[in-house]
């Protein structure tokens, strides 16, 4: 599945077997993100570390 996103290196966490519920909790987490904590959020994505999982990047 093709997951149109801005955040690079989120696209490994969003599986064809991602829920609808985990995808609009992880839309409105990042919604609700200021500037710097988006920032923050797509560099550490983008690291790999802690992008293994849907749960991992919503949480």
């Amino acid at each position: 599945m093709d997951y149109e996103t801005s955040i690079d290196g989120i696209r490994s966490c969003l599986t064809e077997y991602v829920s609808i519920e985990e995808l609009n909790y992880l839309a409105s987490r990042l919604e609700d993100m200021a500037d710097y904590e988006l920032e923050v959020f797509e560099a550490v994505i983008e690291s790999g570390e802690y992008s293994t999982s849907m749960k991992e990047c919503a949480g």
